[in-house]
């Protein structure tokens, strides 16, 4: 197929003139606008390069390889700088999707004056991206962005979701599928992935954030005990406020020195992510030693669970089983020392038990006013009931009153 040329006749800046052969697979159309001239291959066409030269030889723009069948040059050369009037050489390379390369060389002269500008490319297609294939789904643009239309495959030429990504690849340790990276700047807070699904409301929606940060100094120094290195956050969207977070976060805990960033995990929910009466706080953390803190930032156990509130600290629910509670001491064996049974609340320790001057009693009927220090017995006219023991070396002495 030979070239075919668009000249828009009275308004056009660049005159094209094509010169020599072409693959017949591959058309080429060079069209010229008044701020660049469009090079648009179809056909089999997997990547495109374009290269504009002076009539000297001497390079003034290069493209590069780009997985593209259309891509503009905007009159400017290397230095970003725009380039003379004039006739200039260019240098159109095509690889198909099988490898084979072809070249065009023609001549274009750039006299500027009026015209159109060159309206945004219609399509950005590279044939299919995916392994063997490499297919990329259909693009549009909305005159800002451009964004898949179809599905993206990338290691499937058959992807099942909006964006899929395989790896085949068996037994290979370390092996990245899919990375995403970012230069971090100088914010806290550098949010990497954000997932969210909305509801019929477009402004409201949850949303999962993956974010990480170079420290809350807000400097690209090396971090320090506090800093945040990383968060998973977790958050409704009302329009306007980010509502009731939970947040999973990476902390530096302890002094940081060259090898060794000790670094700990926080639990975090509230109110709100900042700037409010009730942020969130605080709930649980896991140190480096693997110490694990329930109400406190400091645990001193492998366990340490304080509470402030007016409820009990720890709470066992159990509806099976025969104890509610085991202590074992596994140091040459398993051995268990202590149990609460489950139905009827019997404790067994193994061992005696050390009150240091307090009593163990438990709380009784009486059938008359009592006393501490008093010593009482099991009343016979009262059944269920106790009185004060009525004389000496008596059979129905149950014990003395506490304090």
């Amino acid at each position: 197929m030979t070239m075919r040329r668009s000249l828009l006749v009275g308004l056009a800046v660049v005159i094209v003139l094509g010169l020599g052969a072409w693959a017949q697979s591959v058309s080429l159309n060079v069209t010229a606008y008044s701020d660049a001239v469009r090079f648009s291959a179809q056909g089999s066409v997997k990547e495109l390069r374009v290269e504009i030269l002076s009539l000297s030889g001497q390079k003034v723009f290069d493209s590069g390889p780009v997985l593209s069948n259309a891509l503009d040059w905007k009159l400017l050369n290397t230095q970003g700088q725009l380039v003379a009037n004039g006739v200039y050489l260019y240098t159109v390379t095509v690889k198909d999707s099988f490898g084979n390369v072809t070249k065009r060389l023609g001549k274009l002269a750039v006299l500027r004056g009026k015209g159109i500008a060159a309206p945004p490319l219609s399509g950005i297609t590279v044939g299919e991206l995916a392994t063997g294939k490499e297919r990329l789904a259909p693009m549009a643009y909305d005159a800002t962005n451009w964004f898949i239309s179809g599905q993206l495959g990338v290691g499937t030429d058959t992807p099942t979701y909006k964006a899929e990504v395989q790896d085949d690849t068996d037994n290979v340790l370390n092996q990245t599928v899919l990375r995403i990276s970012r230069q971090a700047g100088t914010t806290n807070l550098n949010t990497f992935l954000q997932v969210e699904n909305y509801t019929n409301n477009a402004a409201a929606g949850s949303h999962l954030r993956l974010a990480f940060a170079r420290g809350t100094r807000g400097s690209p120094s090396p971090v320090a005990n506090g800093d945040r290195l990383g968060s998973l956050i977790y958050s409704g969207w009302d329009g306007s406020t980010f509502q009731n977070p939970a947040a999973v976060f990476g902390k530096v805990a302890g002094s940081v020195s060259a090898g060794n960033v000790p670094a700990k995990l926080t639990f975090e929910t509230g109110g709100c992510f900042s700037g409010c009466a009730n942020p969130r706080a605080e709930r649980m953390v896991v140190m480096p030693d693997g110490n694990v803190g329930v109400g406190t930032s400091t645990p001193s156990a492998l366990l340490h669970v304080n509470n402030a509130a007016n409820q009990p600290g720890v709470r066992i629910d159990s509806s099976s089983g025969t104890n509610a509670l085991e202590i074992y001491n596994t140091q040459g064996g398993t051995n268990l020392i202590f149990r609460v049974e489950r139905t009827t609340g019997n404790v067994y320790a193994d061992g005696n038990f050390q009150g240091g001057g307090a009593d163990v009693a438990e709380r009784i009927d009486a059938s008359e006013a009592l006393e501490p220090g008093d010593v009482v017995e099991i009343d016979p006219e009262n059944p269920g009931k106790f009185r004060k023991a009525r004389e000496a070396v008596s059979t129905r002495v149950a014990g003395v009153i506490s304090t």
